[in-house]
């Protein structure tokens, strides 16, 4: 196959996102496959960032990655026309038009000297979308929409409005616009699934399907354990609303429970919150809870893989929509998961039917204090991997199955050109 996917958050930028979206132009690489991916530089846009410095494993994607530039002269004014000429060009004044504009420019560059076989956009943010519907519009190739987030003002609450928020009317053209065009749409879990047709119409559910997160292709993590304590691990974002104190009190009513202090110890990764110092001697955790802040991507694997257990913190929706993307690091560190997170949601419904972890509600810490005094004699028995151990998961996120599935979706030459 020959791709050329639509990523605004992309390699050397490392956020999330950008990192899933590189993880799988990997696989797609691995596999033999050709790609280019059209990019843009968000170093300066954004907060949330590990890095963004063409460091291992993305520099494989350094030949293949087109990062659009916007013009400088002009500043604000020029700006400003440079935005209501890309709002012309897409026929929308969505958030991004400017850089789709570009990213289609460069996309019809690219297309002169290569044959591409499909078109793939991901998002967030949704500007990819709009700059494949309007490349695709010309090419007249097949179009997969994959959608890894609602938009933000779509996010369910505490961290958006939900899907029955009244939508803005640029994002919702833009968005029945995609999802009637888009020759398939895919999500990294049914339960987002659900959610987001609700509102993209009876097209995008009939022609959508699910292909998780890709695991990182042929990396080799390594991490030393310390075996005379247990440890815990969090790496990433505490904030949009995931609220770290209902885990950090269930922590400490566990060392108290299991006379724990000089046995225990929870290691956070990522950007903390400015509250999260005041939070950690509130609950009497000094000297149990080091942060370290952002690291590298390879450097954060190692450190999964040093711990006992991973932990994944979810915010306390009524449903837990979302597959975290740090799920699929926590697997390929090895390390069984303690999934903090609704009482009912995609990780409840992965550990329940796979294994791999153990879940406790995201706000009750007398629940997730039973849960890591579960995993803590577990191991003290000899029995955290047999009863825990996250391997059983990671057939679900393997380059080879994550790739077949895309293949499957080209291969049944059910995508009708792009509209």
């Amino acid at each position: 196959m020959k791709i050329l996917m639509f990523a605004p958050a992309f390699a050397p930028f490392a956020n999330p996102e950008a990192i899933v979206n590189s993880k799988l132009a990997l696989a797609f690489l691995a596999a033999g496959w050709e790609v280019d991916v059209i990019s843009r530089n968000l170093q300066q846009e954004s907060e949330y960032n590990y890095g963004s410095g063409w460091v291992e494993p993305w520099l494989p994607l350094r030949a293949v990655t087109h990062e659009v530039r916007y013009p400088t002269a002009g500043g604000r004014p020029g700006r400003i026309l440079d935005t209501l000429c890309g709002g012309l060009k897409m026929r929308s004044l969505a958030p991004g038009c400017r850089w789709a504009a570009h990213a289609v420019a460069l996309a019809r560059e690219l297309a002169r000297d290569r044959r591409y076989d499909a078109v793939l956009s991901r998002s967030g943010p949704e500007a990819a979308h709009l700059a494949a519907l309007a490349f695709v519009q010309q090419a007249r190739l097949p179009w997969v929409a994959n959608w890894n987030d609602p938009s933000a003002e779509k996010m369910p609450p505490p961290c958006g409005r939900g899907e029955e928020r009244k939508r803005r009317p640029r994002e919702d053209r833009l968005r029945s616009r995609v999802a009637a065009a888009a020759s398939w749409h895919t999500f990294p879990c049914e339960r987002l699934r659900a959610h987001m047709t609700r509102y993209l119409g009876p097209v995008a559910a009939a022609r959508s399907s699910v292909i998780p997160h890709v695991a990182l292709p042929g990396a080799a993590v390594t991490g030393v354990r310390d075996p005379s304590r247990f440890v815990l691990c969090h790496a990433g974002n505490l904030g949009y609303g995931r609220d770290a104190g209902p885990f950090l009190e269930g922590f400490a009513r566990f060392v108290r429970q299991e006379r724990a202090r000089d046995r225990a110890r929870l290691v956070l990764i990522g950007a903390p919150p400015g509250e999260l110092q005041g939070r950690i001697q509130a609950a009497d955790l000094a000297g149990l809870v080091e942060v370290r802040g952002s690291l590298g991507y390879l450097a954060t694997l190692d450190a999964l893989a040093a711990s006992d257990v991973n932990v994944v913190i979810e915010a306390p929706c009524a449903e837990g929509i979302f597959l975290p993307s740090k799920v699929v690091d926590c697997v390929q560190a090895g390390r069984p998961l303690l999934a903090v997170s609704p009482r009912r949601g995609t990780l409840v419904d992965l550990i329940g039917e796979r294994g791999g972890g153990i879940h406790a509600a995201c706000d009750e810490p007398e629940a997730i204090a039973r849960a890591i005094a579960e995993l803590f004699n577990s191991r003290n028995e000899g029995a955290l991997e047999q009863r825990y151990g996250s391997n059983v998961l990671a057939p679900v996120f393997s380059p080879a199955a994550v790739v077949d599935a895309w293949r499957r979706i080209f291969d049944e030459r059910r995508l009708p050109e792009g509209a």
